[in-house]
């Protein structure tokens, strides 16, 4: 008899110990779960908040009315003008009109203000603004120059109007564009201070 209750004690035990070991695989098996439903949680949060991110966009920006030509920057579906070596452009004229690839007819009047400053220089000398010419998309003269004024104060950097009339271009020009252009009216060596001009296009 005493051996029967020892073995009986002895399989209990095992049988608790068993128990035991069941239910730690049973915990383990629920913190496993537990963790991996945390991550697939975190992975779609991060997920969707990629998706839902702000994609940046490009700034609005509107059109506005160029008064410049291929020769400093802008994009017009006409030729480029040959500008003569070591001329330097400058953004001081504000053209008024005739507005860039306006169709043009003669007489031409050419109105507008020379702004200078020091971003967009613009020589003034003894009186005189500069002059105005049409050239052709080759860079020959076909009508002036004709100059302007810069008024009786002309010894500072202010404002100015521009007005200038051409009667016609010559008789053997048979382009369909033509190029307005403004020089100062520097008379130093281009050396030491290079022709500042403005150009811009208009149809014919």
């Amino acid at each position: 008899m005493a051996c029967k209750s020892s073995k009986v004690v002895k399989y209990r035990g095992i049988t608790r110990l068993e128990k035991h070991m069941k239910l730690d695989k049973k915990n383990k098996t629920y913190v496993g779960i537990g963790v991996a439903i945390v991550v697939i949680l975190a992975i779609v949060f991060i997920g969707k908040k990629d998706v839902e991110a702000p994609v940046p966009q490009n700034p609005n920006i509107e059109e506005t009315d160029s008064s410049d030509t291929l020769t400093s920057g802008y994009t017009f579906d006409v030729p480029a003008l040959v500008i003569n070596e070591g001329d330097l452009k400058s953004c001081a004229f504000s053209v008024q009109s005739p507005k860039v690839l306006s169709k043009v007819t003669f007489p031409l009047t050419i109105t507008g203000e020379i702004i200078p400053s020091l971003s967009c220089p613009w020589v003034k000398f003894e009186g005189m603004g500069g002059t105005i010419k049409l050239k052709d998309i080759d860079g020959n003269v076909i009508a002036g120059p004709v100059g302007f004024s810069a008024g009786e104060e002309w010894m500072n950097t202010n404002p100015f109007p521009v007005s200038v009339t051409i009667d016609s271009v010559s008789e053997d020009f048979s382009g369909d564009i033509i190029y307005v252009y403004l020089e100062d009216a520097n008379a130093a060596d281009s050396s030491e201070s290079p022709t500042k001009y403005y150009t811009f296009p208009v149809k014919y």
